[in-house]
């Protein structure tokens, strides 16, 4: 589990609720916490909990790959700090698993207004197109096999480091399984943001995982999107806010593919 300030970000009661709901709902060997020097009495909560305690190294794929590191089981759970878990949640994912699977995510639902991305992806299904996260994976509520993410080394990124962890994992041969029908509560109000749509972008760069152009196609048509959500939403700043926030996406990526260029210089 990752953390940042936790309880200044969705709130003691809800922290302490995920994980309650952790050692009720999953057979828990240890819960370990990689934490980027909280602040806000985090680490108190934390700790009422008896959790492993780690030192973070200032992004979240780091994060990520420190907790990999300590892990003793064969199997173990990626939970984020703001992802509640359902009742039986260990015993419906666990039906997903067997010899060739490597990883497997749940079906995270924002619990506010989330009317323009609802709209999106019944967009997306009509276009036959697959929902964005089954491309994109997800760590919030994961399940994974051990052996899977051996000697992984996961990018210095804020964003994206999901779609980095599934990549990996199926290119070392192994299946990676949504169960959508397993519904984890994603309690982030901030989500989407420009801060966030900025690092999305900037790490989609760093991880090499889609092009330049694809992501100034998804700029453009950020535009006729918002036209169409429109009269199902009725937030005349969705006209202004989600192109924008398509464009600052677009932004990080250019910027990242300049860092790399400028890196790459310097080498030479």
């Amino acid at each position: 589990m990752p953390t940042l300030n936790s309880i200044s970000r969705i709130g003691e009661k809800v922290f302490k609720k995920v994980l309650q709901r952790i050692f009720t709902e999953i057979p828990v060997n240890r819960l370990i916490a990689v934490d980027d020097h909280s602040k806000d009495g985090t680490l108190d909560v934390l700790k009422e909990f008896d959790v492993t305690i780690l030192n973070g190294a200032g992004n979240l794929g780091k994060a990520r790959e420190i907790g990999i590191r300590n892990v003793e089981t064969e199997w173990f759970y990626f939970i984020d700090d703001d992802n509640l878990i359902p009742h039986r949640f260990h015993e419906r994912m666990w039906r997903y698993v067997d010899g060739k699977t490597g990883m497997i995510f749940a079906n995270a639902i924002i619990p506010y207004d989330n009317r323009y991305e609802n709209i999106v992806g019944k967009l997306r299904k009509a276009l036959g197109l697959r929902e964005v996260v089954q491309e994109r994976g997800y760590t919030g509520a994961t399940l994974v096999r051990t052996q899977a993410l051996e000697g992984i080394e996961v990018p210095n990124i804020a964003r994206c480091e999901d779609r980095y962890i599934k990549s990996y994992c199926e290119h070392r041969g192994w299946i990676v399984k949504y169960a959508s029908d397993v519904i984890v509560l994603h309690f982030h109000r901030d989500l989407p943001n420009y801060k966030t749509k900025y690092l999305e972008g900037y790490g989609l760069a760093k991880i090499k995982a889609i092009s330049q152009k694809r992501m100034l196609i998804s700029w453009l048509l950020a535009y006729p999107k918002s036209l169409i959500a429109f009269p199902y939403v009725r937030r005349a700043a969705l006209l202004y806010e989600i192109p924008k926030m398509y464009y600052i996406k677009y932004r990080g990526y250019v910027d990242a593919l300049k860092s790399n260029y400028y890196k790459n210089a310097v080498r030479e």
